[in-house]
């Protein structure tokens, strides 16, 4: 009996593979195609259905018993009569008709949708008089509803009457076709698309105007902080260049008094070497003096003030090379410039006075 079996499923694999599988073109509100029949004979309780990937295959048993078919060999099977239908396993499209329907604030709106959905339970199809029909004509109730359930705006925004949020509508009819179980378990719906749209055109005349009037609202009110944004940049330029023009002015300023500054120093330094010098002068010619008188025998007392002028003189000239002309000096240097000149004339006059003295013996 295994045997028999065996050969009879491979009697029936090898015709039913040389036929070709059914390809239907169903029109655009059926999914199912009319009623065909075959039959399972005594001893067989076996169907072979070389079946299409785009296809469904429903068969009704004999005892009224629907059951889906797999494309390949079907075993076991009761014996006697089937009815079969090929149901549509591809994603479909369709469109609404146009529904128009008043809105909640009393505006005339018209929407068409592109609904795509596929078969979820090819069973159920047949439970269902007309499936596709019935899908959308629930639909368009659907979408009715939701025109009356919403303002204008809510519908198409506040831009140019033209804007449809299209993600709140496709969320509202998804949520209405799951709430309604039965039509649910035939149909999936995987897309939900606003196709043709068209609100209230009084309206959307009105809304265009004000759409208009708020861009040269906006235009002018940009404009006029540009304006303002260019004047305040010309006023903090203003600013800037009268705050430089300033400080140049007190950098000149300065500039000026250090200038006067140092050609009062420089003058002063000038005075200061011309007064050393005659002193010095004064100091050298009495030393001069001093050791130019031939046959002259000199005491301790001229050779001592003679050293000392020497010395004051070395002194003198030390400190003296340690500023510049032009540096700046305390009253407390000049104080004491002024007492080393008294001390050098002091031993200049004391020397000169020796002198005259040796001279009048």
């Amino acid at each position: 009996m295994q045997t028999f079996r065996c050969y009879l499923q491979q009697c029936l694999e090898f015709w039913g593979r040389r036929q070709s599988p059914k390809i239907y073109s169903f029109p655009e509100n059926e999914v199912m195609t009319p009623e065909n029949f075959f039959y399972v004979w005594p001893l067989v309780g076996a169907k072979y259905l070389n079946l299409h990937p785009t296809l469904y295959a429903v068969a009704i048993s004999p005892d009224g018993r629907p059951q889906i078919l797999k494309g390949g060999y079907n075993f076991p099977l009761p014996t006697g009569r089937y009815i079969i239908h090929y149901i549509d396993k591809r994603d479909r499209i369709g469109v609404t008709p146009k529904t128009s329907e008043i809105t909640q604030d009393g505006a005339n709106v018209s929407l068409e949708l592109i609904i795509t959905y596929r078969i979820s339970d090819p069973i159920k199809v047949l439970e269902i008089e007309r499936p596709v029909d019935t899908f959308f004509s629930l639909i368009q109730a659907d979408l009715r509803e939701f025109i009356r359930n919403h303002r204008y705006d809510e519908i198409f925004g506040i831009g140019d009457g033209q804007s449809i949020d299209s993600a709140k509508i496709s969320q509202y009819i998804r949520q209405q076709h799951i709430d309604r179980r039965q039509v649910s378990r035939v149909f999936t719906i995987t897309n939900v698309a606003v196709e043709e749209r068209e609100g209230d055109s009084k309206l959307t005349e009105i809304r265009k105007d004000f759409q208009v009037q708020h861009k040269q609202n906006i235009a002018a009110t940009e404009l006029t902080k540009q304006n303002q944004e260019l004047e305040r940049k010309v006023t903090s330029q203003d600013a800037e260049i009268k705050r430089m023009k300033a400080q140049a002015d007190v950098t000149q300023q300065e500039i000026l008094q250090k200038m006067q500054l140092q050609k009062i120093e420089l003058e002063n330094a000038r005075n200061e070497l011309t007064w050393r010098q005659d002193k010095w002068a004064r100091a050298m010619d009495a030393i001069a003096q001093t050791l130019s008188i031939p046959n002259y025998q000199r005491d301790q007392g001229e050779i001592d003030v003679i050293h000392e002028i020497l010395d004051e003189l070395k002194a003198q000239a030390g400190r003296g090379s340690g500023s510049a002309p032009g540096d700046s000096q305390p009253a407390s240097g000049n104080t004491k410039n002024k007492k080393e000149g008294e001390k050098l004339d002091t031993l200049t006059d004391t020397l000169l006075s020796l002198l005259d003295r040796k001279r009048k013996l």
